[in-house]
Parts: C-alpha cells; structure tokens; sequence
C-alpha cells in the first residue's frame, strides 16, 4: 500500500506517511538520507523497492556488527546498471516495473520457482507473456491500462472478461507464498533448530544470535498476517536459507545435513586437469 503513494502526482507526504507507518507499527527503517540515495539511483521513487524494503529491514533486525562493518556502506542498486537519465522521465509504475524484472524475472521467478520447479516433475514450461510480440506490445501501454486506481491487470481483467464471468477477472489478486512461520512453530524440524543455534550462527558470523534468538519467540505475539510479521517471518527464513547455503557449500559444521563437495569427472582425471567437477553429497 505504502508503494502507491509514489503514483499520486505531487503528494509530499509519501515519506512522512512511510515513518509513521513503520513507527506505529515499532519496524526498524533505514534514514531517510539512505531511501533518498536508494531513489536517485534508480531515478526516483519505486514502489517495487518499498515492497520488498520490508524485507530489507531484516538486515537492521539480523545483521551481526561484524556484517555491516564488512559491507560498509554499500549501494548494490547501483550495480543494475540502472538507465537514470531516462527513468527519470518514466512513470513511477514504470520504473518498478523495470526493477521487478531485472531482479527477480530470470533468477528468482523464472528460475527458482518456474524452470526448476517444472523441470523435477519433467515439464517443460512456455511464458504467454514472455512472448516477444506480446512483451513489446505491454512495453508501450500507457500506465492507466496497467493499473486503474487500485485495481491491477486492468487490461488484462477486460480482455479476460470476454471468456470468465466478471466475478472471476475482477476478482481481489490473493498472494501466494508458504507458511513461512511453520519453520518456526512447534514442533521445528531439527535442522532448522541446528542451523538458528547460537554454536552455528556465531561460526558463521553473518547474523546477530541474540536477535535472531529473540525475534523466533516474539514474532508470535505479532498480529498473524500483518506486514510488521511478515517482515521478521521473511527475515528469519532469510537467516535460515544464507546458514543453509554456508553449510552446503563452505563446508558443513552447522546441521545434520548433507553438504556439497566435489570430485573429478572421469574427462577431468584422463585429461590430467580435474577443473571440471560434479556435485556429490555426503552425510
């Protein structure tokens, strides 16, 4: 909700009205010099990075001094090679759009929730709306096609119209995503419990073990389903997820889990190189 302050022309109250928000509801939130740095990088404001600011918060709640140290002051918005000059002409909706899809398209959504996915059940899978014709035509569309008040996929929702019952194409848009707190809840599963304990965050070092302690018992007196606990609920699984991959790739230590190493292809032992390697597990 907070992100379409952005599409009100002229409305000077977008950031008074983000830190009361935030303060209402106790979230930690980055200065406003910083959100004013983040906006000029990508040639201003943008809803897509107010949305998933909420989980950027994590690193305030979660980061060890250690981290932040290491990271400094680092921009990483400055690395997408972001077109500023000319973003700063385009329509606030345009420009999320265009951070949406160059940091979650081909990684995240195509990748680790589409190809990956369909391809362990051996479907292979086609993007309607990744066709070519199809991209260019929505490039152009002006953002009122797109987006009518607070109704979203308006063209799409017309043009659906035309097959469903109007009950159906104007219907609410209803987030999926998994439990996140089940992780969490009782009973966790051991794995879970061993990557989160004190002894593995403290080898890892990535992550405060005293906040991460704290927040796994008090985001359960947070309201379910609200943004403030939908925030901590996607900032513990990220903790959880960054000691996975450290106990996966840099050498175990933290879990009763398998680990990643690697071997040899037999081409790599006759050619006398061993630079090509495949992955194996061990217990």
């Amino acid at each position: 909700l907070m992100g379409y302050l952005d599409l009100i022309p002229g409305l000077g109250l977008s950031n008074v009205a983000r830190n009361v928000y935030l303060h209402v509801n106790k979230v930690p939130h980055f200065p406003n010099a910083w959100r004013r740095e983040v906006e000029n990088s990508v040639g201003g404001p943008n809803a897509w990075i107010d949305a998933y600011g909420m989980l950027a918060i994590s690193k305030l709640r979660f980061y060890s001094e250690s981290m932040h140290e290491t990271l400094g002051h680092t921009n990483p918005w400055t690395e997408l090679n972001f077109p500023v000059d000319r973003a700063k002409r385009w329509d606030p909706l345009h420009r999320g759009v265009w951070i949406a899809a160059r940091v979650l398209l081909a990684g995240h959504l195509l990748q680790a929730k589409g190809d990956r996915v369909a391809m362990h059940s051996s479907v292979e899978v086609r993007y309607p709306f990744l066709d070519e014709d199809v991209f260019d035509f929505l490039a152009k569309l002006h953002p009122r096609w797109r987006l009518r008040g607070f109704r979203d996929k308006h063209l799409l929702r017309l043009l659906a119209e035309r097959w469903v019952p109007k009950s159906v194409a104007r219907r609410h848009k209803v987030i999926f995503r998994a439990p996140l707190d089940s992780f969490h809840m009782e009973p966790e599963p051991l794995f879970v419990a061993q990557l989160l304990s004190e002894e593995s965050l403290r080898k890892t070092g990535y992550f405060d073990s005293a906040a991460v302690a704290r927040w796994r018992t008090d985001f359960r007196k947070m309201h379910a389903g609200s943004l403030p606990r939908l925030s901590v609920e996607m900032g513990l699984m990220a903790v959880a997820g960054t000691q996975l991959w450290h106990h996966l790739f840099m050498g175990g230590g933290l879990a009763d889990l398998p680990q990643w190493s690697a071997v040899p292809t037999p081409a790599a032992v006759e050619a006398g190189t061993g630079s090509t390697a495949i992955p194996v597990t061990k217990s």
